[in-house]
């Protein structure tokens, strides 16, 4: 009691067992905490699963383990997600809605459309969203009904056309889901 536990002190054996219990909370975290960043949950299920290699590949270095689970645990904590840009403090659920453009339109560098304007339209949704949940906060089928019809117009002429404009859309309102459920949005 009293003492600090540094894992340099650390068996081998108790060093594996902390870092699988690390990897046990990042995956968690994952499954749990991110169900409303679906981006998120994808790209930080591919980071575990290299983390997961590249320890199967140290296995004679336990405190490499535990620093790359360590290490990772930071990031998904912080929601720190490669590709998405770290400018949504004032607006956390628009860095889903930034992870919805990516995935709907298929790379980390969408053509004709920079970062910044991502970001605008992430903004943009955030508050589309803030308001049909505050015009309509008692029925969710009328939430989801004016975030379509807020949403449809912009985003049709924005990506070009109305398959890509209802695949972001349909992103949202499961973000929303998510989100609602949680107690988020």
């Amino acid at each position: 009691m009293g003492k600090r536990d540094d894992p340099e002190d650390w068996s081998d054996e108790k060093t594996w067992t902390e870092a699988d219990l690390i990897k046990t909370r990042i995956r968690k975290t994952i499954e749990q905490d991110l169900i409303d960043d679906p981006y998120a949950q994808r790209v930080f299920s591919e980071l575990l699963k290299e983390a997961i290699r590249e320890a199967d590949a140290l296995f004679d270095y336990p405190g490499k383990q535990f620093t790359l689970f360590k290490d990772l645990e930071a990031q998904v904590s912080d929601r720190a997600t490669p590709g998405v840009p770290d400018r949504f403090a004032a607006h956390p659920m628009a860095r889903s809605y930034y992870g919805a453009f990516l995935d709907t339109l298929g790379s980390a560098t969408p053509q004709g459309h920079s970062e910044d304007d991502l970001v605008a339209e992430a903004i943009h949704i955030d508050h589309a969203v803030e308001n049909a949940i505050l015009t309509y906060s008692i029925n969710p089928g009328s939430i989801e009904a004016e975030i379509r019809r807020a949403l449809l117009p912009r985003y049709f002429k924005f990506l070009g056309g109305l398959n890509r404009a209802s695949e972001l859309i349909e992103r949202i309102i499961t973000i929303v889901r998510a989100g609602s459920a949680r107690g988020r949005t």
